[in-house]
């Protein structure tokens, strides 16, 4: 139904561990990258996280591809939103809205700032 939220898709990324030679996650001056060349274990190959300085600033982006990836069927309904959530496990979330239109909601690839 039209306006009902509901989960197209969630992914799992390990809080630390050894990927390829070294460890997953760094922390930087700004915020913190996850990387896994492997893609394991949902497909993920990539998370950065930086901070803003100023409210409304900070920026997530992820990458995932490969065969490990459940992709969520595309294009995304937006009425009114899609929604993303970046949930840790100690509780901490953050999240953004996409408006309509999309920079890109195709059958192939969701992209929005």
């Amino acid at each position: 139904m039209a306006g009902d939220p509901h989960l197209t898709a969630s992914y799992f990324i390990p809080a630390g561990g050894v990927c390829s030679t070294g460890p997953c996650w760094k922390a930087s001056k700004t915020g913190y990258k996850y990387t896994n060349k492997a893609h394991t274990p949902q497909g993920i190959a990539g998370l950065q996280l930086k901070q803003g300085l100023d409210a409304g600033k900070t920026k997530i982006s992820l990458i995932g591809k490969g065969s490990n990836l459940p992709i969520p069927v595309l294009p995304l309904s937006q009425d009114p939103h899609v929604v993303m959530q970046l949930r840790a496990s100690n509780g901490v979330c953050w999240e953004t809205r996409y408006g309509m239109p999309a920079f890109r909601n195709q059958p192939d690839q969701f992209r929005d700032k």
